[in-house]
């Protein structure tokens, strides 16, 4: 028998005593370990089917159109640190900040238009010119409209479904 446990009869009963109270500890603490190894062990396993995920955007087809209406969640939005800006007026132009402006593969221009909170819907949009980190449009969202600036490049990638 080890020298750090002690056993004594008591009538029927035996008691149990440790050498010290660092054994105890030590003891305690090695039980505690290999009792959660088994229990996360167990968690990371799989049932069969599929695993839970959440999804930081989902999809939804805008009709008449070929493109998609991007939905994020709260916690996808916060993690893309998306902002919005309202579509401003200076002159005969609209102006959006550079930020919004994504291209395609075809070289074509488009912003990301909130359809309402979360919601996006890419739109077209006509450059006459860019100055000072502002992009100053001939067609696209109406004045007053809100676009997408930081993070349209990441809404434009959960469109069309990039890294699924």
């Amino acid at each position: 028998m080890a020298d750090w446990l002690k056993v004594r009869q008591l009538g029927r009963r035996r008691v149990v005593n440790l050498r010290s109270s660092r054994t105890l500890r030590v003891a305690v603490g090695t039980m505690l370990i290999a009792s959660l190894a088994v229990i996360v062990a167990g968690c990371g396993g799989s049932d069969g089917g599929s695993d839970y995920k959440i999804e930081p955007s989902s999809l939804k087809p805008v009709e008449g159109t070929d493109l998609q209406q991007v939905t994020l969640t709260a916690q996808g939005a916060d993690r893309l640190g998306l902002t919005t800006s309202a579509v401003a007026k200076k002159g005969e132009f609209k102006v959006v900040p550079h930020d919004s402006v994504i291209y395609d593969a075809d070289g074509s221009a488009y912003v990301y238009k909130v359809v309402k909170p979360l919601v996006f819907e890419r739109e077209k949009i006509t450059i006459a010119t860019v100055k000072d980190k502002q992009v100053y449009l001939i067609s696209g969202p109406s004045v007053g409209e809100k676009v997408v600036g930081v993070g349209a490049a990441e809404v434009y990638g959960a469109e069309l479904e990039v890294d699924k």
